[in-house]
């Protein structure tokens, strides 16, 4: 018999591996989903169903997991066996921004590639959108796992915007987190589900972020309606970064990516009609001169699809004057209706053609009481 080399053998070696690994998937059992039960479980409660869910993860995980006091345990269970086929941990903070931080999210071998974890996901944001408005579900895993987390709604922090969107505490974990797995030669990304059915990507000009008469801010602690990213735009030099930001939104959240601005579709609800598609909308914030320019200079905005925001009344806003500038604009060809808006309303409008016109009446509103108070100062 010919000696093999190294190599030849490591080959053969990884073949056999492969096989056998391919081996527990060929065996899996089908499952019924008919039958299957939820049962949420507390570690100063049920010590049996505890020590159970501690066994699951020493046969099922990479590494043996200790319960920690104060946490709480989701386990889906069969319920002619009462076995255990998934199970997820969530560690939870309540107050003014309460949060979740779920992990060791982990499924049965046998029962794997059912379904059944993007089950437990929906089921604990289903949870999260019953429970508290307001709440915010977050993990750190690994970027090979997105797709799942993409299907349940989550959503991939960009690194240039997690220093300011996480928690001061998760900062801290997750800092402490990716310094460990990057001694292994791995990298983490932290996933964020937010319970906001529109998502808008506020491009702002620099000189907007200074003006104290800028509406901008009243659409943020709407996040039953709203989920608002910014990023600040100066000039070409900052293309790089604003493409960046929109090659990620893209890519990693796999969301499309629309411009509200004139000569495009006026139908909202049609980019947002179909559950599989995920949608961000980018407002331009600035003075009408700054986002003709934003949108003149950033070639990738022109390669979007549009949506013009058509309101069937005219602007209320008037904290700044006019100097010939509302007349130059609506007179342009471009400009299908004599209406310009301010950022406010033009996310009011967005909600009321999305069907959320609750949101729609309470951004109004804000915008309404901030003209009042502004002009009595």
């Amino acid at each position: 018999m010919p000696s093999l080399s190294s190599r030849e053998l490591l080959l053969v070696l990884l073949g056999i591996v492969l096989v056998n690994s391919v081996s527990p998937f060929a065996a899996q059992h089908k499952l019924s989903k008919s039958k299957l039960r939820w049962e949420r479980i507390s570690y100063n409660e049920s010590f049996r169903l505890v020590h159970e869910v501690s066994l699951f993860y020493k046969n099922n995980y990479r590494r043996v997991y200790a319960a920690k006091p104060g946490d709480s345990q989701h386990s889906l269970i069969c319920e002619h066996s009462n076995e255990i086929l998934g199970t997820v941990r969530l560690s939870q903070k309540v107050g003014n921004k309460p949060y979740t931080l779920l992990s060791l999210l982990c499924v049965s071998k046998k029962y794997r590639r059912q379904g059944i974890a993007l089950d437990i996901l929906k089921i604990v944001t289903n949870e999260a959108t019953a429970q508290n408005e307001n709440e915010t579900i977050y993990c750190f895993a690994e970027p090979s796992i997105l797709p799942l987390y993409a299907k349940a709604g989550f959503s991939v922090i960009h690194e240039a915007k997690g220093k300011g969107v996480l928690p001061k505490s998760l900062r801290q974990k997750y800092a402490s987190l990716s310094k460990k797995v990057a001694k292994q030669g791995k990298h983490i990304c932290c996933f964020e589900w937010k319970k906001s059915p529109i998502s808008i990507l506020l491009l702002q000009h620099e000189k907007e972020t200074r003006r104290k008469t800028g509406t901008a801010p009243l659409l943020y602690d709407l996040p039953q309606y709203l989920h608002i990213t910014n990023c600040t735009w100066s000039g070409r030099a900052d293309n790089a970064k604003v493409e960046s930001i929109l090659q990620h939104e893209r890519k990693y959240n796999q969301n499309q990516l629309v411009v509200l601005w004139t000569g495009g579709s006026h139908n909202a609800s049609s980019f947002i009609s179909d559950d599989k598609t995920r949608c961000t909308f980018i407002l331009l914030d600035g003075t009408w001169q700054e986002a003709q320019s934003m949108f003149r200079k950033l070639h990738i905005l022109r390669e979007l699809p549009r949506l013009s925001i058509k309101s069937r009344l005219p602007s209320n806003y008037s904290l700044r004057g006019n100097y010939g500038w509302r007349d130059r604009f609506t007179s342009l060809p471009m400009t299908e209706n004599n209406t310009l808006l301010c950022t406010a309303e033009a996310a009011a409008e967005l909600l009321q053609h999305t069907g959320l016109f609750v949101g729609a009446r309470m951004l109004k509103q804000r915008l309404k009481n901030f003209t009042e108070t502004y002009r009595a100062q």
